[in-house]
């Protein structure tokens, strides 16, 4: 089963939460937070959360 996190990404990268990715670097950066493929996040932008992800893998 799934972890859930809550992910903040900023006001400056609305793309990301457009095309419904997050751009932190390589795997493995600690800017993901150990989250894997199957994971679950709510991601917060704008000070709000209106979705829920399924993490696929990193790309």
């Amino acid at each position: 089963m799934g972890r859930i996190f809550f992910g903040k990404f900023g006001k400056d990268k609305p793309e990301q939460i457009e095309e419904k990715f997050y751009a932190a670097g390589p795997e493995g950066n600690p800017w993901y937070g150990g989250i894997k493929p199957g994971d679950y996040v709510f991601p917060i932008f704008n000070s709000k959360i209106n979705v829920l992800w399924k993490v696929k893998g990193y790309g």
